[in-house]
């Protein structure tokens, strides 16, 4: 009984979390303070009440509209509210499966995913990384990284010379036209997460999941060959599985060899 309570806290601190990241989302693009201020309906002004604030029961209860305006409230808020219940319920999760797993590594990978759906949020509606959370997630998953496990520091920075190396070269070579100064600062991010391996994987995924978007969309004739796409959110995408099932990827690539 008491594990299942565990597993409702994970998804609430999740789901709340989530509600902070849409804030966050809007308010870093406005300016608006993060701390002071209520959060109001962006169509008509109307200050949100205490029932209108209960991260997806409220999107549910108000049928996905302003409860004063009836203007429709995005439904990506629900979306990311709902994608950080999965995903610290995925934490929690493998904290209680792996006996071995330290409580350092889960406040890691909830500052990490926390950051990925932010980074994804946040470059999906605005084609920008914000480096202020991307860099601050990276410094604190490196340091809990090498706290966790003092001995792994080789692959830890290992991680981080791959990670950025990788876009900053292409970033040089291609005078920014490539990619922008943010993948540079995710590519941080995942290298201190990650370690050396799982960074390959991470790359590796963000690659074919962005080049078939990019693909459908220029068959679908949504884009051109010289629009641009926010490559930051398949990166998030990456990490994030290489973060839970990178280990496995590998095992299976090495079966294969």
């Amino acid at each position: 009984m008491n594990t299942i309570f565990y597993y409702i806290g994970a998804g609430c601190v999740g789901a709340i979390i989530g509600s902070v990241i849409t804030m966050l989302t809007h308010r870093l693009r406005t300016g608006d303070s993060i701390v002071y201020g209520r959060s109001k309906c962006t169509a008509c002004g109307h200050q949100l009440r205490w029932f209108e604030l209960i991260p997806i029961i409220s999107f549910v209860l108000l049928r996905g509209a302003c409860g004063a305006c009836r203007a429709k409230i995005p439904v990506r808020y629900v979306l990311i509210e709902t994608a950080m219940v999965v995903l610290f319920l995925l934490v929690w999760h493998r904290f209680v499966s792996l006996p071995d797993m330290s409580i350092l590594i889960v406040i890691r990978d909830a500052i990490v995913v926390s950051a990925l759906v932010f980074i994804f949020s946040y470059d999906a509606m605005y084609m920008e990384v914000h480096p202020g959370i991307t860099i601050g997630a990276g410094v604190l998953a490196g340091l809990l990284s090498w706290l966790n496990a003092p001995y792994d520091w080789g692959s830890i920075v290992g991680g981080i010379i791959l990670g950025v190396s990788w876009f900053l070269i292409q970033f040089i070579l291609s005078k920014g036209r490539w990619i922008g100064g943010g993948d540079i600062m995710i590519g941080f991010l995942m290298g201190a997460t990650l370690g050396l391996w799982k960074t390959v994987v991470a790359l590796g995924i963000a690659y074919v999941v962005g080049a078939s978007y990019g693909s459908a969309l220029l068959v679908t004739k949504k884009k051109g060959r010289k629009d641009e796409i926010a490559f930051g959110t398949f990166l998030a995408i990456g990490t994030v599985i290489a973060l839970f099932w990178g280990g496995t990827i590998i095992g299976w690539y090495r079966a294969m060899l």
